[in-house]
């Protein structure tokens, strides 16, 4: 393990307008009191010290917000091109050219559909980071499930009885964040390559904070669940 300046990461929430499956899922009003998914976000990079905080937008609703709410906070506003919001599916140096412009050689996008999520799993995630050799690094779920192919083969474990209490865990890539090198990225268009080390995983262990909104059923149920609690996830027993 090696010690790195935790400042050289940088946090970045990509928001823009034009969801398929919810329709304007960031900006729609979500909690008991008005909060909107992206609001949600923004709070709690605006809680964070010590590391840079971006949003990347083009949207105007989405700036228009920014700028009511946050631009005398901690979170700097980058300007996304049109093109990188464009329908259909681009290459990802041209989806997140603006990650050149941040101003530190790593950056870690996190995920405004997360609404569970604390702003210290970031900052813990961060410096977990900075302390490993890890050359990238994505958030993970285990699991001890069993999974199988289209063929109906078993992809892990072994043939027996059904349990799901084994030792061996398998993991799922949770989507919460990513962290990677921009230089590298803005050169290869790739977040990493799939060698050791790269990328590492940060295992997500509570499930509360990998509740992912994607589809309207998703948004039914973590909206009731996030006004049950205030939003504040230490007041669930799971």
């Amino acid at each position: 393990m090696k010690n790195c300046d935790f400042r050289d990461v940088s946090f970045v929430v990509n928001a823009r307008t034009k969801s398929t499956r919810i329709e304007n899922k960031i900006l729609r009003p979500f909690s008991d009191d008005g909060l909107c998914l992206l609001e949600i976000a923004l709070n709690r990079l605006a809680s964070i010290d010590g590391y840079p905080c971006y949003l990347a937008a083009v949207d105007k609703e989405i700036i228009e917000l920014y700028e009511q709410k946050y631009s005398d906070t901690n979170i700097i506003l980058l300007k996304r091109d049109k093109d990188s919001v464009k329908k259909g599916v681009h290459p990802y140096n041209v989806s997140f050219k603006h990650y050149g412009d941040v101003s530190t050689p790593y950056v870690m996008p996190v995920n405004a559909c997360f609404p569970f999520v604390r702003a210290e799993t970031y900052i813990e995630a961060a410096e977990y980071f900075k302390a490993s050799d890890f050359k990238t690094m994505t958030s993970v779920k285990s699991s001890k499930n069993i999974f199988y192919d289209k063929l109906f083969n078993m992809v892990n474990g072994t043939s027996g009885p059904i349990n799901t209490q084994r030792k061996e865990s398998v993991y799922e890539m949770a989507h919460v964040f990513h962290v990677f090198d921009v230089k590298s990225f803005m050169e290869t268009g790739e977040f990493w390559d799939n060698e050791p080390l790269n990328p590492g995983f940060y295992i997500m262990e509570n499930p509360v904070e990998n509740i992912d909104i994607d589809e309207p059923l998703d948004f039914i149920m973590a909206q009731q669940l996030y006004n049950f609690c205030g939003g504040d996830i230490t007041k669930l027993t799971l």
